[in-house]
């Protein structure tokens, strides 16, 4: 609702403020995960997307074979969560 609104005062100075608190959200994640990412090896990174592969795969046999799910992002969402 915010962001269609552009030519009341309020609703601009409140844009501002949520682009401004995404660029802080922004800066605060690359100061913490930035360091996790370089402790990781590459074995390890290799089978994260190993396992995504993997997961991706099945979500789209169970896709394929299941009769109640329709689509492929609900597969998705039943292999993930």
């Amino acid at each position: 609702m915010i962001a269609i609104i552009p030519f009341d005062p309020f609703f601009q100075i409140a844009r501002f403020v949520r682009v401004m608190y995404f660029f802080r959200l922004k800066t605060i994640t690359k100061f913490y995960i930035h360091p996790l990412i370089l402790k990781v090896t590459y074995p390890s990174r290799l089978l994260l997307m190993l396992l995504l592969a993997f997961l991706s795969i099945e979500s789209v046999i169970i896709w394929s074979i299941e009769e109640n799910i329709t689509t492929l992002s609900e597969a998705f969402y039943h292999v993930f969560f």
